[in-house]
């Protein structure tokens, strides 16, 4: 692992990641999302971020991430959801 001329590390790693969504309409108007996200080196990809990779003494590591989330959007009119 080498440095550049600021003192930080360089060093590339390879991180992945698969992505799952679905909606599915629960009556006329309302819908239940679901979505499901997992990979290594990904979590800068995520809404509230986190750590994609580690850095230690043997170099860097790609940090294993897992997000899940599910909410029904329920249509008050055509213009207005919550």
């Amino acid at each position: 692992m080498g440095s550049n001329p600021n003192n930080t590390p360089k060093e590339d790693t390879f991180g992945w990641g698969v992505n799952f969504t679905s909606v599915i309409a629960a009556t006329d108007r309302d819908q239940l999302k679901l979505g499901l996200v997992y990979g290594e080196g990904i979590a800068s990809y995520f809404n509230d971020g986190g750590t994609a990779v580690a850095l230690d003494r043997s170099g860097l590591e790609t940090v294993e991430s897992l997000g899940l989330s599910l909410w029904y959007d329920h249509y008050w009119n055509k213009h207005w959801s919550s």
